[in-house]
């Protein structure tokens, strides 16, 4: 978290007095799995928030809860994430459980993406070991956002959690 955030987090301000939506899977998805999900929840929240001015920070909250500073961001930035998988690995950290977070002047949402720093080893189509790097995405806002990009995705994988409780939860 940025210290803004975290104080956000701490008192139940927007967005954490709303919900998230988050893969429902225990384990990471494929990048090649997440980025499409990924691409349709920044389209989605740029259809919304082009005119506002957006914002990154490395989230440090499941790693250690280090508080981090804050950068300004594009959504020409956000978007070209979407391109290829080479390019939304420009997302990754690079450190375990070290989220990108992005979110919009208004504070109406936290978009945080998480990519492993490690490939794993996965089995392929075709029988045969590769090695992938796996990610999660999560999105806070309020609950008609949330409900609309929930809609929106058209995914069974993610489920809509309370934000609050779910961040204290996982809290470092």
């Amino acid at each position: 978290m940025n210290q803004e955030f975290d104080q956000r987090l701490r008192r139940g301000e927007p967005p954490f007095d709303g919900v998230m939506l988050h893969v429902t899977a225990d384990d990471l998805l494929p990048i090649s799995a997440l980025r499409p999900i990924f691409s349709k929840s920044v389209e989605f929240l740029h259809s919304i928030f082009r005119e506002e001015e957006l914002y990154r920070f490395k989230d440090w909250l499941q790693h250690d809860g280090y508080v981090s500073g804050t950068s300004p961001a594009t959504w020409a930035e956000l978007l070209a994430l979407r391109v290829s998988d080479e390019a939304f690995m420009g997302a990754c950290e690079w450190d375990t459980h070290v989220r990108r977070a992005y979110y919009s002047e208004s504070r109406q949402f936290l978009l945080r993406v998480y990519i492993s720093d490690e490939p794993d080893i996965c089995i392929s189509a075709n029988g045969e070991p590769e090695k992938v790097f796996l990610g999660e995405l999560d999105v806070t806002g309020n609950m008609d956002l949330i409900a609309f990009l929930h809609k929106h995705l058209n995914d069974e994988s993610f489920k809509v959690s309370d934000a609050k409780s779910y961040f204290d939860r996982v809290y470092c």
